[in-house]
């Protein structure tokens, strides 16, 4: 009688579980690391927001230091709250595995739950056919499962998208306002130190003194000008920034009970100045106030001033003392 052999029975391959869980953990790295990358790109955007916004409000409204400083503090407050919520929060927290493994489902279309089965059957006793059952389930929709797919990271892009947009609106409104964009940076940022928004037109005497430009020309202290008696006052302005239609003096002394206004000629071709002129009769001898004006742009008041008047000589003495020998009285 012939003996038939029995053709061993194939074992199953073993399935190992290390594979489903370094997948599982580099999902949730991956999660972990969008999540931060997120936050702080979502700082970084509000941030550029909240400093656009209100450099514009500055600029239109010239807001008191006060309101910047209450507006900083908000915003600095919910910068903190936020970024203790959604930056370091992520970064010391575990991510929940299943979270993760119901990723990883969506993003394969062949997924029938093997990785939630897996997570939630793999401390539990099982008989060793069903344990390898989900194990390859699992291990099969691991393999089909693409990581970068499944948590793309197309939010952190259109954060950045967003962030390159305002830096360009940013240097956009520095051409706009060259002469206002640095004192609403400064404003905006550190409101703390009161600092006046320069005009979009400022003048500059240049006759019959040189002065500076001051950043609040209403506030600055008066500057007084020594002028000669008897003589015609020269006076030159020079504009910078945005040329205004035209450019006049307002003038006052103690006789009069209000502002004389007075335009100025503007400057014809390769000249720089607009210009005019004072005449003796209107500087009294306490002198004269005068202030230019010009678009949104102003000086600082000025007195013109004579300087102090010699004595006149109304009467002269002499007296003559002779020699002794002479005897002649003086």
């Amino acid at each position: 009688m012939a003996t038939k052999l029995a053709t061993p029975r194939r074992r199953p391959r073993r399935v190992h579980h290390v594979e489903v869980e370094q997948q599982l953990a580099r999902a949730q790295g991956r999660i972990r690391t969008i999540d931060v990358l997120s936050g702080l790109l979502l700082i970084a955007v509000a941030s550029l927001a909240y400093l656009l916004v209100v450099m514009l409000i500055d600029h239109w409204l010239n807001l008191t230091d006060a309101t910047r400083q209450i507006l900083l503090g908000g915003f600095a407050l919910a910068v903190v709250a936020y970024t203790a919520v959604a930056v370091l929060g992520p970064s010391f927290r575990r991510v929940n595995p299943y979270f993760a493994a119901r990723v990883l489902e969506k993003a394969s279309p062949q997924s029938r739950n093997g990785l939630i089965n897996w997570l939630d059957l793999r401390r539990e006793k099982l008989p060793p056919a069903i344990r390898e059952a989900i194990e390859h389930r699992a291990e099969e929709e691991i393999e089909h499962a693409d990581v970068e797919e499944a948590i793309p990271s197309r939010w952190p892009l259109r954060l950045f998208m967003v962030a390159a947009f305002l830096l360009i609106t940013f240097l956009g409104l520095r051409l706009i306002l060259p002469d206002q964009f640095s004192s609403l940076v400064s404003r905006a940022v550190y409101p703390f130190t009161p600092k006046a928004i320069p005009t979009t037109t400022r003048l500059q005497l240049k006759l019959p003194v040189e002065d500076e430009i001051v950043d609040d020309p209403a506030s600055a202290p008066l500057r007084r000008i020594q002028v000669k008696r008897r003589s015609v006052v020269e006076v030159a302005v020079l504009v910078h920034g945005l040329v205004p239609p035209s450019v006049y003096m307002e003038y006052r002394s103690s006789l009069t009970d209000g502002p004389v206004r007075k335009l100025l000629r503007p400057p014809a071709k390769k000249e720089l100045y607009w210009t005019t002129t004072i005449s003796p009769e209107l500087i009294p001898n306490d002198g004269l106030y005068f202030r230019l004006f010009g678009g949104d742009g102003q000086t600082r008041e000025y007195h013109l001033v004579y300087p102090p008047k010699e004595p006149d000589v109304l009467d002269i003495e002499i007296r003559y003392e002779y020699p002794a020998y002479t005897k002649r009285p003086p």
